[in-house]
């Protein structure tokens, strides 16, 4: 995680003091695979004592169903305190029954796009 506060000219943040228009300037920065990693966290400053948090990811990191499992996960972890030890580890299992239930509801555009 890079806090856009104290790096500011590493996310080419144009939006003065506005945090949406910083971030989503931080998200729309292209991804140089040869330099960095396919996944970006950055922190930007909202107000005194507060900032957004914001995930960029190429989509070679995640396809739509695994978003949604990052972000249950994410929202899990918050409601727990952040203390992940206190929150239920998902299984490669539990990944793979999601992943059998989306292709039998609906998932054809996502097959088809492996085809």
């Amino acid at each position: 995680v890079v806090d856009a506060a104290t790096h500011p000219s590493a996310f080419a943040l144009d939006g003065g003091g506005d945090a949406m228009a910083n971030a989503v300037a931080a998200a729309r920065r292209p991804f140089d695979l040869e330099r960095e990693a396919p996944i970006r966290f950055t922190l930007v400053p909202e107000t005194e004592g507060s900032a957004l948090f914001l995930m960029t990811a190429h989509h070679i990191v995640l396809d739509e169903p695994s978003v949604g499992l990052l972000l249950d996960d994410l929202s899990e972890a918050y409601g727990a305190g952040g203390n992940l030890l206190d929150t239920t580890a998902s299984t490669y299992g539990a990944f793979a029954a999601c992943e059998a239930d989306h292709l039998r509801h609906g998932g054809e555009s996502a097959r088809a796009v492996w085809r």
